[in-house]
């Protein structure tokens, strides 16, 4: 509640004072008498009696009025009540770099920007993250014009989320009018009452059921299905192998929102198989799928030995990514990645990076911008002068779209000892984990040992490499590289052999003299080079899925408002002087006598 002239309220003690004392005055004037000499003992007792203070109603009636009088000169006005609002994002790497100019995260704040602008322009917002924990980014909630530095504040983070897990710990924190959480991951309606996601995802689960895991030892085949679907569903399950007429039939019964895992025997003698399944409502309704015309899902199994296995939160079928060059990918879920049961060929690891690598090689994408052209690539190291020990290059996944923010990857922090980030977006890394050191440069993962090998040079050197004979790919020409940027390009090395560094940067100075580059001394924790970063485009935003909502904020009306907190104030106020005048009536009556 406020005032507009809250001077007026001074008035309120003042009037209160003048009133008691009009009434102290009236009476005073009339003398007092004893009726007789017997009554002198209690003198001194009756005179205090006929002291004891009278309030008569209409004192109490004076002073409503003034009280009312006051408050109407004051202008008392009341805000209109602003709705708590409750923002979840989600910042894992899912959420990461879509093309050239943007991220699934970029495009979630300006969307929250958007939303709250439209439908909460007065709403006050508390905003959380939710990787790699649920956490609050404002203890106290902020308005519209805070809550965008509050947003810049989230960063990508090395994780998974759990967005149901997120609504679910914000609604027992604080009772919210509304939630809505931001996020790429495919929209479910099982318990989000009250809230409102924001889907940046276009992609949905084929027929709202999909594989989810698909993993093969010795003797047995492990199919993991999950269910998005309202109702129970009946699954004829098909195992065909593609070198010879073996097949298997199976049938279950998936319920709504279930997470299956179906173990079926198979002989490793096999070879290659194709797992499909159809699925139909217990009514036998069939569950139409526009995504696949003959309504079936599939996914190709290799011997694990021999195959490529996809870890990911999302299948390769959402990914578009069934093969790579017709090699068969399998898919296996991160929560169900297992280091000690895998040894195929190749890990590509998207979005994720687990603590400890696999004895195969490993090969980190964060995301993919052409799908349907990706090629996996197989190629010998090329000559790098003073690796001691230097192992072949493993395996580097090559996109004929490629774009250059996409060319990061998932780094485990412990890894990351040498960095190289242009626009804030890592493209290469050198570290050591487990006693043997890698070097990321594009979509090259190079191990090597050795505790003397030059690795920030040969990263650097590489790094520049890349970008000048990538042009095209890269995104930037050499009058871009010529020009210099706001964002620095740190490079953080260890040790050894800085001159090395200085004879590459020399080289590059040479041909392209508009880089500028400080000069190395022996103190210097870092080296900064400046490129220049493209403008970011305007591109638009994704259709936005509502989930219905039990609360729905509204406007009110400050005049009605008003007038029904004068009538509160009038009855509360009523309610008093009729307690205090049937108080003090009877005592008013007993001093009379």
């Amino acid at each position: 509640m406020e005032f507009l002239n809250p001077t007026w309220l001074w008035l309120i003690p003042v009037s209160g004072f003048y009133l008691l004392y009009i009434y102290a005055r009236k009476g005073s004037s009339k003398e007092k008498h004893t009726s007789s000499i017997m009554f002198l003992q209690q003198l001194k007792q009756s005179t205090q009696k006929k002291f004891l203070p009278f309030i008569p109603p209409r004192f109490l009636f004076d002073l409503l009025i003034c009280l009312l009088l006051i408050i109407a000169l004051a202008e008392v006005v009341l805000e209109t009540k602003q709705p708590k609002v409750a923002i979840i994002l989600d910042n894992s790497l899912s959420m990461a770099a879509i093309d050239m100019n943007r991220s699934l995260l970029d495009l979630a704040k300006q969307k929250i920007i958007q939303v709250a602008e439209l439908d909460n322009p007065d709403a006050i917002f508390k905003v959380y993250k939710t990787s790699p924990n649920l956490q609050v980014m404002n203890q106290e909630f902020v308005d519209l014009n805070q809550l965008k530095s509050e947003l810049n504040k989230i960063d990508f983070e090395y994780a998974e989320d759990n967005i149901l897990n997120a609504v679910s710990e914000v609604k027992e924190v604080e009772k919210f009018d509304s939630i809505e959480v931001f996020s790429d991951h495919p929209i479910t309606r099982q318990g989000l009452a009250n809230v409102t996601m924001y889907s940046l995802r276009t992609e949905k689960p084929l027929n709202n059921i999909a594989f989810k895991t698909v993993l093969r030892d010795e003797n047995t085949l492990k199919l993991g299905i999950v269910s998005y679907a309202d109702e129970s569903a009946k699954l004829s399950l098909l195992i065909e192998s593609l070198t010879s007429n073996y097949r298997y039939q199976a049938n279950s019964l998936i319920k709504p929102f279930e997470s299956k895992e179906i173990n079926l025997p198979i002989k490793t003698s096999v070879g290659p198989l194709k797992a499909s399944f159809k699925a139909t409502s217990v009514s036998e309704k069939e569950i139409v799928d526009s995504l696949a015309e003959d309504n079936q899902m599939f996914v190709n199994i290799s011997n694990v030995a021999n195959s490529i296995v996809l870890v990911s939160a999302y299948s390769p079928r959402e990914l578009q990514l069934d093969t790579l060059e017709n090699e068969v990918v399998n898919w296996v879920s991160i929560d169900k990645w297992s280091k000690q049961s895998s040894n195929a060929k190749l890990f590509i690891f998207h979005n994720w990076a687990p603590k400890e690598l696999p004895k195969s090689p490993s090969l980190f994408i964060n995301s993919f911008s052409s799908l349907q052209n990706a090629e996996l690539s197989f190629a010998k190291p090329q000559n790098l002068t003073a690796w001691d020990n230097s192992h072949e290059i493993l395996k580097y996944l090559l996109l004929k779209d490629f774009k250059l923010k996409l060319a990061y990857s998932v780094i485990p922090p412990n890894w990351a000892n040498s960095l190289l980030e242009i626009s804030g977006k890592t493209i290469a890394f050198a570290g050591e984990n487990a006693g043997v050191r890698y070097a990321f440069l594009g979509f090259e993962i190079l191990p090597f040992r050795g505790s003397l090998t030059p690795v920030p040079s040969i990263l650097f050197l590489n790094a520049l490499n890349w970008l000048t004979n990538n042009q095209s790919n890269a995104g930037l020409s050499t009058n871009s590289l010529k020009r210099l940027s706001n964002k620095a390009t740190k490079v953080y090395y260890q040790n050894t052999k800085q001159e090395l560094i200085v004879d590459a940067l020399n080289t590059y100075l040479t041909k392209y003299p508009g880089l500028v580059i400080e000069e190395y001394n022996s103190k210097q924790e870092y080296q900064t080079v400046n490129f220049v970063s493209q403008k970011e485009s305007n591109l638009g935003l994704s259709d936005v899925i509502s989930l219905p909502s039990e609360i729905q904020s509204s406007n009110i009306n400050t005049s009605d408002v008003l007038t029904n907190y004068i009538l509160k104030v009038v009855f509360w106020l009523a309610i008093a002087g009729i307690f205090l005048f049937c108080l003090l009536m009877p005592l008013s009556k007993r001093l009379r006598v």
